[in-house]
């Protein structure tokens, strides 16, 4: 597809934010070009819900210079300036760093702590990032798509800015500073897992607790049959 990324696998049509001739893709997979620097690149598709769990690969085509090039998914996007984004720093000494971001107003705020990957940035490889929103916990991780997924989350935090569904998708652009002019940032397998909710009552010796929204439930005893 020329001039934008026409329709996923799944029947979802992709809407391109800005320059349409700038996204295309391939038999294999999405891309972005960036002729210019400091100009946000979206791909956006709407969200069936709210509480989401998205999966999506990501690549550079060239290795940083000059400055860093960013990329990753979003989730609860209205725009570019109303956003949750799990956001990947390819930084010029190729390193892969990972941040859990919030715009609100167009305002950016970084949630929580910083995550410096052990990987170097290799140009044209693969990395596979996983962003969670489920009511008002965020977390994020990232690994090389050749290996296996990480237990651990690498980033957790809360943030209750944006609780409307709105759209999920990917969000990039080159640093002011970059000079990779002709470097495409490129998108694979954008997987959207959609978690089952169910209502949960914690108790022990039938003395009910509270339960934190979005808190994580192991059961003492195993059910006899699944949930």
């Amino acid at each position: 597809v020329a001039s934008g990324w026409g329709i996923a696998d799944s029947g979802q049509t992709w809407t391109v934010v800005g320059t349409a001739a700038e996204y295309s893709t391939n038999s294999t997979y999405a891309i972005t070009s960036h002729p210019s620097t400091g100009i946000s690149h979206l791909a956006l598709t709407a969200a069936p819900a709210a509480d989401v769990d998205l999966y999506v690969d990501v690549a550079a085509s060239a290795l940083a210079t000059g400055a860093s090039l960013f990329t990753g998914p979003v989730v609860r996007a209205a725009d570019n300036n109303n956003l949750y984004q799990a956001r990947v720093d390819l930084n010029t000494s190729n390193q892969i760093v990972l941040t859990l971001r919030k715009r609100v107003a167009g305002v950016e705020t970084q949630l929580g702590s910083t995550f410096t990957s052990t990987l170097t940035h290799v140009a044209g490889t693969f990395y596979r990032v996983r962003l969670q929103a489920i009511g008002t916990a965020l977390k994020a991780k990232i690994w090389i798509t050749t290996s296996p997924e990480p237990g651990p989350w690498h980033i957790e935090t809360t943030d209750s800015s944006l609780t409307a569904a709105a759209n999920l998708g990917v969000r990039c652009f080159r640093n002011t500073g970059n000079t990779n002019a002709a470097a495409e940032l490129r998108f694979d397998n954008v997987d959207l897992i959609t978690p089952q909710t169910y209502t949960v009552t914690r108790s022990a010796n039938r003395v009910v607790k509270a339960q934190s929204a979005g808190a994580a439930v192991a059961l003492r005893n195993f059910a006899p049959i699944a949930l």
